[in-house]
């Protein structure tokens, strides 16, 4: 907490300087898309619309504006891909603004309004930051402004943490099959948008999940299985070398050689049997 306080504060500091050494001429006031409310340009400084690897990001906003907060009260605020909207800390400090000769720096000043905030850490993924500030005018303040006022902006940004899925548990192995009904199925150990494989180098065929590998042709093959994750970044198993092979026949004829030695053992033994019995003398 006290390293997030150090950090806001440093922030708050150097956005001051910052924005006091910019350009110093009048904002343009604009019209927004909200009836006829206006307000100042709202400048995000950071984040960018870039690519982040996964690191704490700060929100650093600034606004200058023409009159002064007693005037008007201003509120930030932001929400990340659409989510309820969050209050973001300011400050508010007068700057003389840089005026041509013939006009005194003591009529034209501007007031500079700094936002900033640590964003959560955010998983790998895009983002879509929208920041409004809201200004409502002071009771008692009469202007040539609206009494409401709003400005927002949005930017989109990415982390990726440049990681390929990784693909584990692939029940087709690299070994030699009986069966030409074959289970692919596997885990991957993060969300995905696309999976797919190719088999023998055709085309890769996209899945929804775990599917079976149904009849390939006896003989030698060769599966490669494919996931992209959210990113763009591309996971695969690599090659897996597999034999589909023919079923042994069933042994007909040394079952049929058995049946008749059985055959004719059985008949011996009844043989034997009744010429016993023949010869044994009849009881009185």
């Amino acid at each position: 907490m006290k390293k997030t306080a150090v950090l806001l504060a440093n922030s708050f500091l150097g956005l001051l300087l910052l924005a006091s050494f910019s350009i110093g001429i009048r904002p343009v006031l604009a019209q927004t898309q909200v009836g006829e409310s206006y307000s100042y340009g709202l400048n995000i400084l950071s984040p960018a619309n870039t690519t982040y690897s996964p690191q704490l990001l700060m929100l650093n906003v600034t606004i200058k504006r023409m009159f002064s907060p007693s005037e008007y009260d201003s509120k930030i605020m932001y929400s990340l891909n659409g989510e309820a909207n969050a209050t973001v800390p300011s400050i508010t400090a007068f700057f003389p603004m840089d005026p041509p000769s013939f006009i005194s720096s003591a009529i034209i000043s501007y007031t500079l309004i700094v936002g900033a905030l640590s964003l959560p850490m955010l998983s790998e993924g895009s983002y879509r930051l929208t920041v409004y500030v809201i200004y409502e005018r002071a009771m008692g303040i009469s202007s040539n402004y609206p009494a409401l006022m709003h400005d927002t902006q949005t930017i989109d940004f990415v982390i990726n943490d440049g990681a390929a899925p990784l693909i584990a548990n692939l029940q087709i192995e690299n070994t030699t099959y009986t069966q030409n009904s074959l289970p692919l199925s596997f885990t991957v150990d993060e969300p995905i948008c696309w999976v797919g494989y190719s088999l023998d180098g055709e085309g890769n065929i996209t899945v929804a999940g775990n599917v079976t590998l149904n009849e390939p042709a006896y003989g030698s093959h060769v599966l490669v299985v494919y996931a992209n994750d959210t990113i763009g970044n591309m996971g695969t198993t690599g090659s897996i070398d597999f034999t589909v092979a023919k079923p042994e026949s069933f042994p007909v004829v040394p079952i049929a050689v058995n049946v008749s030695m059985i055959a004719v053992a059985a008949s011996a033994g009844l043989l034997f049997y009744f010429k016993k019995r023949k010869r044994q003398p009849s009881a009185l």
